[in-house]
């Protein structure tokens, strides 16, 4: 992992933006499910990319280990919440896509309880980070 890498992400973590961010998150998730009287059966958090595979990097940021700090630590707060969570990787290993999305499935299944967070970091002129979420609530309220 890089130097400027480690150093960013302890900057993004002692933030209070973060944490309100990602508590909120889980909030919206949680309470959205409580009004549509489902029970949250559990969070998957993605860190995207790892191993052979990068993603965007520059300035000594390199996204697969931004990643991965972001995920765990949205991992452990979740746990914090009492929210059942699950990480589809701890460590920088390659994860093809067949494989993160059997770990995604398998994690706790892929009922409308369960919510999946995939963690990327913008580059190539965007700002921020990237969260990409699946919508199975919707899709499946559309289809009722």
């Amino acid at each position: 992992m890089s130097k400027t890498s480690l150093t960013m992400y302890n900057t993004i973590t002692k933030s209070i933006k973060l944490r309100g961010y990602i508590t909120l998150l889980a909030l919206i998730f949680t309470i959205s499910l409580q009004a549509q009287n489902i029970t949250v059966k559990g969070v998957v958090v993605d860190a995207g990319h790892g191993g052979s595979d990068p993603g965007a990097s520059g300035n000594g940021i390199i996204e697969k280990d931004l990643t991965l700090l972001i995920s765990k630590y949205m991992y452990d707060r979740l746990r914090e919440l009492g929210i059942p969570a699950y990480i589809t990787r701890t460590t920088d290993e390659t994860i093809d896509s067949t494989e993160r999305t059997n770990r995604i499935k398998n994690a706790f299944g892929t009922s409308k309880d369960v919510i999946v967070i995939s963690n990327h970091i913008n580059a190539g002129g965007g700002d921020g980070v990237e969260v990409i979420y699946a919508l199975r609530i919707l899709l499946f309220q559309i289809k009722s």
